[in-house]
């Protein structure tokens, strides 16, 4: 399986701070159906109550990644990154098409547009849409969002936080649509309890810097 063609740019600054807010430790279960005993929690509510300063850090640094792609509308993998993509769209005037996701009979989920005129003329004249998420590691959800109708035709790239995803596990994706992470740095889905206690150290050790600053 092959990796998806990216555009990369390491901001390994926020790598320290990025765990610090996010990472967790129990029994999770991916998109792609597997389980974990770690996960990485960055959706946009989540970090925007827990740590504002970085929140609307990542954000700034979403929309240059947004912009490199020269977008005319934003859309987001529902719905950890919706809070991403409005904000990067107050930064830099792009609307942002509404995407809703409902469980289906097989234990997944299926993505489609939120309903509402605004929001399907919004989508019909996007001629380039970059789709927001937070963290990636199979590439399942970000697929899933591509599946809908048309929209791999639309969307010119995609801006995400952090790339978990370990090589060569990743779900390519279609032709001519590129990747861009803030962090690439990946993280098994079934740590060793060794590891996890790493992580959990340096979360620690970065949460009492923020009490002592």
């Amino acid at each position: 399986m092959t990796t998806p063609p990216i555009s990369s740019q390491n901001n390994l600054d926020l790598k320290g701070p990025l765990i610090a807010a996010g990472f967790q430790v129990g029994q999770y279960e991916f998109a792609s159906g597997e389980t974990a005993n770690n996960k990485l929690g960055l959706d946009a509510e989540t970090l925007e109550t827990s740590d504002p300063e970085l929140y609307h850090e990542v954000v700034g640094r979403l929309a240059v990644q947004a912009r490199q792609f020269k977008p005319n509308a934003l859309t987001y993998v529902p719905n950890g990154a919706r809070g991403y993509a409005h904000a990067i769209g107050h930064l830099t005037g792009l609307p942002v098409v509404e995407m809703v996701a409902t469980p289906n009979e097989q234990g997944g989920k299926d993505v489609a547009l939120a309903r509402g005129f605004k929001n399907l003329a919004r989508f019909v004249l996007a001629r380039r849409i970059v789709l927001i998420e937070d963290v990636t590691t199979e590439l399942t959800s970000v697929n899933r969002t591509l599946e809908m109708p048309f929209m791999k035709h639309k969307v010119a790239g995609i801006a995400a936080i952090w790339r978990r995803g370990v090589e060569g596990r990743e779900k390519p994706l279609p032709k001519g649509i590129r990747a861009s992470w803030l962090v690439e740095a990946p993280m098994p889905r079934l740590m060793t309890p060794g590891l996890i206690d790493h992580h959990l150290r340096h979360k620690t050790r970065f949460q009492n810097q923020r009490v002592h600053k």
